[in-house]
């Protein structure tokens, strides 16, 4: 369940950041590619974190 949360705020952030991004420098959002590219990179950042996540509980152990 954490790995889902954690792949929402991440893609919620990317989302937020690309359509503020849009705005600043092209003065309207384009939906499309800022909702493709927010899911990309929620999903790889959380793959990501979770890798090293795992690389830690192992050195735990």
């Amino acid at each position: 369940m954490s790995f889902v949360i954690r792949f929402v705020i991440y893609t919620v952030i990317y989302f937020v950041f690309s359509a503020l991004w849009d705005l600043a420098l092209a003065d309207q959002i384009n939906w499309g590619p800022n909702a493709v590219q927010s899911v990309m990179f929620g999903f790889f950042f959380t793959m990501l974190m979770w890798y090293f996540e795992l690389k830690r509980r192992k050195k735990e152990q």
